[in-house]
């Protein structure tokens, strides 16, 4: 779609919800377009993930063998496959957490912001279509890590279903996307306008010690076992890592697990959908409510 009829569709008083196809479109053009730009930042991504897998082999190297396996057992005993699928995925799912006030502060520090949001643009589908492009290189690069993973290391990761893998991929990322909002939100209610805020920052400091990235969440005591299942994303690293990791069975691993009596996975999803249902509508309202107190108090405009 030409940029000529995207212009045109922002003269229109309302969107119909067939009009944002052709807007997503615009953005992620004008996404690859800029990466284009910058191919030297490409090769360094791709550089970035080889030291990165390269970096966790060698700690590996470091630690106990039959520690590692005997509490890995759930998830095939494989430390590398536990490890790669771990980071790969958070580095993904971290992105449904700060994309969306990423947006906003971009347009904001652009001058763009105003003139987004007096246009009949959703802010909601303007913050999504912001993240677009950079979802799907997150993607590519989870399957960079898996790749390399299975190439260099022999890791044995193989999906024995690919339905059910990108059905984690999509709730968890709906789910995680709720807190995306209210980090968001915090750009208008809290003037968070310093590239930082303080739900994604609590969120991201307690991630990592909780959800179970590098070691699995039953090592932790029960009160921070308790937080993590608070977060969708410990959910969703352990339904990935028993549907891609070989030889993983179905003895349960989180807190949660105990308290439903059906195979880990299918309570992953549950849980998720769960969560969904609570974070996505609780985000969305403080979101539109940040935007409402912006237009309100005239500080959609960046001031110089």
């Amino acid at each position: 779609m030409s940029e000529q009829y995207y212009r045109k569709l922002l003269r229109k008083p309302r969107l119909s919800i067939r009009d944002y196809i052709p807007v997503f479109s615009v953005f992620v053009k004008r996404s690859a377009k800029q990466i284009s730009f910058y191919k030297t930042s490409f090769v360094f991504n791709i550089v970035g993930v080889i030291t990165g897998v390269l970096s966790y082999y060698f700690v590996k190297l470091t630690l106990n063998p039959s520690e590692i396996i005997s509490n890995l057992a759930p998830y095939g005993g494989d430390f590398m496959a536990f490890l790669i699928v771990g980071i790969a995925f958070q580095q993904y799912i971290d992105l449904a957490l700060h994309g969306y006030y990423e947006g906003l502060a971009s347009a904001y520090w652009g001058s763009t912001l105003e003139q987004y949001l007096v246009s009949p643009l959703n802010p909601l589908v303007f913050s999504i279509a912001q993240v677009i492009w950079s979802f799907i290189i997150r993607s590519l690069n989870f399957l960079l890590y898996l790749i390399i993973g299975i190439a260099l290391f022999k890791v044995k990761i193989f999906p024995l279903s690919i339905i059910p893998v990108i059905l984690i991929f999509c709730i968890s990322t709906i789910a995680v996307s709720g807190l995306g909002l209210l980090s968001a939100s915090t750009f208008m209610l809290m003037n968070a306008k310093g590239w930082e805020d303080p739900i994604r920052w609590a969120i991201t400091t307690l991630e990592g010690l909780v959800i179970g990235t590098y070691y699995t969440p039953e090592i932790l005591p029960i009160p921070l076992q308790v937080l993590g299942l608070l977060l969708p994303q410990t959910y969703a690293l352990d339904a990935l890592r028993r549907l891609l990791i070989v030889g993983a069975t179905s003895e349960k691993v989180l807190l949660a697990h105990s308290f439903i009596p059906v195979d880990p996975i299918i309570g992953d999803i549950l849980i998720l959908l769960a969560i969904s249902i609570i974070y996505v509508p609780l985000g969305y309202y403080v979101f539109n409510r940040g935007i409402r107190y912006a237009q309100k108090i005239g500080n959609l405009t960046r001031r110089v």
